[in-house]
């Protein structure tokens, strides 16, 4: 699929790509805060795909002389964020609504630079915005904090007002032990930096969902 935009791109004299990658790229050994400077190590198939995108995005960029930026999200949430294939936030929100109890994978103590999703595209806009000044780097978009997900769990619980009882699950292989974005490089090339707080974020994803999942 990227080859096949890279592809795209170079064919019609594109000016620009912006590759959404993913902080899986570093991996679950990744000291913390996680720099762009640092080795990638994904620990999945996700993160090295991602990995590869930035590499191929480089590369064309390199040989067809079009601009190309890698984005690194951390873990993103928000509205409208699918219930079978979102993450964490998304089942905390589906649960509060719904009553049901939550599934939490592991200990509920891995921690998670939760980003809000209009923070993110806010990232990729200014990202198009900037010319030439941001090309073939790979730049982290994250809020510099992270929290546990029974830390998020209460947080969902107090904007609810409901009580979830969490089922606890094995840990997922390959999934990091933490994340946390270093933002520093966003801030400096993008002009860029994170509006929302997680309470603000979560807040305003719990009324989405009650909204629509009644």
């Amino acid at each position: 699929g990227t080859i096949n935009v890279l592809e795209a791109a170079r064919a019609n004299n594109i000016k620009k790509v912006i590759f959404a990658s993913s902080s899986a790229v570093y991996g679950d050994h990744a000291a913390a805060p996680q720099k762009e400077s640092e080795p990638q190590n994904p620990s999945n198939p996700y993160g090295l795909s991602k990995l590869m995108g930035e590499k191929y995005c480089n590369m064309y960029s390199e040989n067809y002389g079009f601009d190309a930026v890698s984005l690194r999200p951390f873990n993103v949430y928000g509205p409208r964020q699918s219930i079978s294939r979102g993450g964490v936030v998304a089942n905390f929100m589906a649960c509060a609504v719904k009553g049901t109890s939550p599934e939490i994978f592991g200990s509920g103590e891995i921690l998670r630079d939760f980003t809000y999703v209009q923070d993110v595209v806010d990232a990729f806009e200014f990202a198009m915005q900037k010319s030439g000044k941001a090309n073939r780097l790979s730049i982290n978009i994250g809020t510099g904090k992270n929290h546990s997900l029974i830390e998020v769990l209460k947080m969902v619980e107090k904007i609810s007002g409901k009580s979830l009882a969490p089922v606890s699950k094995g840990r997922i292989v390959g999934d990091a032990h933490q994340t946390l974005a270093d933002i520093s490089l966003a801030k400096k090339v993008l002009g860029w930096e994170p509006m929302y707080s997680l309470e603000k974020g979560l807040e305003k994803t719990y009324a989405w969902y009650k909204g629509h999942f009644q």
